[in-house]
């Protein structure tokens, strides 16, 4: 076959293949990089670590005027329509919200500063599993005087930010919250007092809850409805970033709460974004391929009598393609050792931006990168192979 390695040498152009070596290591670094960039980033759109909470969705019906004017069948959820929701693919869980069907006024006393403040108030109540608390503190007896609550995080921001210098009130810790007494007055079919205790505070939900045992309970004894239809769901999703949960809540015209759905759209638009920027690495790859292939064809072309004797005296085509294939597999692999060299620099730079928000959970090792790598140095090369094999096996 040294005739074909003389054929090879003295007819490339080593500017040629140069240039095909810097636009593969181009498209591969980009493609490379993209894939890469999402793995490190993944852990920040869902999971322990991320930055856009849990798998969790909110759900409710949009309100109108016409159906605001009866929301207790207009906006519920039927039975049906649970059902359908809990038999989709994306869907893990589905609790409905109960809400109170009595009335309830709530006042706050903290031993400490003399504290005395009072208003009404509203319960709901999910499925204990969606709760993200002690659940040891958080189970309830029926007949228990004593009701474990649950606030959002953000209620306690607004006292402490807004409420509380306006009235010159003092501002209140969480482990000031945790002692203090809440005094429960219940107005409906039969009117009682309980007594409240703070559980914890809360992220997840943007409600005041109790453990769903007690609103059960309470709305059979003290509720105009036992049983009110759910208005809101909330749902445990395989991954919020799933576009066909942004499909779904579109065509029904549900409403997703404004937390839930911007972690949706933030993580279907990286998806997408990085989609394309790998696209553009592989089209230039492709386009880079095409220009070494179709100089190979070139060189086969111009020395087609001399390829049509070496076959005519045993050569196999396979033999005459081995030159073709080290040439092709050299420039392949120079170009995917250099792109690995430039997306290990570039993740090392972004990494160090992101460390404050991976914090305890490193970015996972760069094996899947490599596997990557290697499979597209074995499917570039192949493709080249073939085309010059195919090539001469037609002379």
């Amino acid at each position: 076959m040294r005739l074909v390695w003389k054929l090879i040498i003295k007819h490339i152009r080593f500017s040629q293949l140069a240039g095909f070596i810097l636009a593969n290591v181009a498209g591969v670094s980009i493609f490379l990089l993209g894939v890469q960039f999402y793995r490190d980033v993944s852990p920040l759109l869902s999971g322990s670590t991320s930055l856009i909470g849990d798998d969790y969705v909110i759900i409710s019906k949009k309100v109108n005027t016409i159906k605001s004017l009866n929301a207790r069948r207009g906006n519920v959820f039927s039975p049906e329509e649970i059902e359908e929701i809990r038999r989709l693919e994306f869907v893990d869980e589905v609790g409905a919200f109960r809400s109170a069907s009595f009335q309830l006024y709530g006042e706050v006393c903290l031993g400490e500063t003399s504290l005395e403040l009072g208003t009404d108030m509203f319960f709901e109540s999910v499925p204990d599993g969606f709760v993200d608390c002690d659940m040891d503190r958080w189970r309830y007896e029926e007949g228990q005087r004593t009701v474990p609550i649950i606030l959002p995080r953000s209620y306690l921001d607004l006292y402490n930010l807004a409420f509380a210098p306006a009235q010159g009130l003092p501002q209140i810790t969480e482990g000031m919250a945790a002692r203090m007494t809440l005094i429960l007055h219940i107005s409906g079919k039969k009117d009682d007092v309980l007594t409240g205790r703070l559980t914890g505070f809360t992220d997840r939900l943007n409600t005041i809850l109790v453990p769903d045992s007690f609103l059960k309970y309470a709305n059979s004894v003290y509720g105009y409805s036992p049983d009110v239809p759910p208005l809101r769901l909330i749902l445990k999703v395989n991954s919020i970033s799933d576009s066909e949960l942004t499909s779904f809540m579109s065509s029904k015209n549900y409403y997703v709460a404004e937390g839930s759905d911007s972690a949706s759209r933030v993580a279907v638009f990286l998806k997408t974004a990085v989609s394309i920027v790998s696209l553009v690495g592989l089209i230039i790859c492709a386009v880079s391929l095409f220009v070494l292939v179709l100089s190979t064809y070139l060189i086969v072309e111009k020395n087609l009598a001399m390829h049509e004797n070496l076959l005519r005296i045993g050569c196999s085509p396979l033999d005459m393609t081995k030159p073709y294939m080290a040439v092709t597999g050299t420039a392949n692999l120079i170009a995917c050792a250099l792109s690995l060299v430039l997306v290990i620099t570039a993740r090392s730079i972004y990494l160090d931006r992101l460390a404050a928000f991976l914090k305890g959970h490193p970015a996972d090792g760069l094996t899947e990168l490599y596997a990557v790598a290697a499979a597209v140095l074995i499917c570039s090369t192949a493709i080249a192979v073939i085309a010059v094999y195919r090539k001469i096996s037609s002379i």
